[in-house]
């Protein structure tokens, strides 16, 4: 079996072992883990659907855990820089954390800070969270008719409830309530469980708080978690 891996730096950062590691020693099989710091939902869910097609096509029996990250985080193509792995020219960004001059010319950081101060000023819960539901919804079934078992989850603390009875929003609502395979995003993330619930201390806590990345010990408790309540 493989245990497929996709996350932001949640799934990636540690001081060790991530809760993947941990998981897949229990379950005696190779990991696969395809999180990348600092990406945003839209790149979780392309690569895992191009990741899991590819692995799909060399090992029948996969488990696919899934974890969802902010939704202030966006994406571009951008030619100037090298392409990553098997993702092309793609560059998430969020824009509380938009540096300066980190791009190849001034043309380019110019233009970069306008898309990202546009789509910021744009951005809505109600849209973000709408989208995201709808590309659940069809992750998940991709998942089921191509036999993949998978977990999905929020990573970090910053999720925002709105109205799921609205009708742009209920109906997605509705199918992810009633997954048991995915923790609900209002009660459940993988920030706030290893930081309040276990209350483990962040090894970055200096820049990030209790929003920051985990031990670990973080990782193994989180991995324990999943395997006693979710991963039979």
């Amino acid at each position: 079996m493989i245990l497929y891996s996709n996350s932001c730096s949640y799934g990636v950062m540690s001081t060790g072992k991530t809760y993947s590691d941990f998981i897949a020693e229990k379950l005696n099989c190779e990991v696969v883990n395809s999180g990348l710091p600092g990406c945003c939902n839209d790149r979780i869910v392309r690569t895992s659907v191009r990741d899991l097609l590819e692995l799909k096509s060399k090992q029948t029996d996969i488990f696919a855990l899934i974890s969802f990250t902010s939704l202030y985080r966006f994406e571009f193509w951008n030619n100037e820089k090298p392409a990553i792995e098997n993702d092309g020219h793609f560059r998430s960004l969020q824009v509380s954390s938009l540096n300066k001059g980190n791009y190849n010319s001034p043309i380019d950081n110019i233009l970069i800070e306008k898309y990202a101060s546009s789509w910021f000023q744009l951005y809505d819960d109600e849209a973000q969270i709408c989208n995201l539901f709808s590309k659940i919804v069809l992750l998940t079934n991709f998942l089921k008719n191509n036999n993949i078992g998978y977990l999905i989850w929020f990573g970090p603390m910053n999720y925002k409830t709105v109205d799921y009875t609205t009708p742009f929003i209920k109906t997605f609502y509705q199918d992810i309530f009633n997954n048991k395979n995915i923790i609900n995003f209002d009660q459940f993330s993988f920030s706030h469980y290893c930081s309040v619930t276990k209350g483990h201390v962040p090894y970055d806590s200096e820049k990030y708080g209790i929003y920051g990345h985990h031990c670990e010990l973080a990782h193994k408790d989180f991995a324990n978690y999943l395997l006693e309540n979710y991963i039979k």
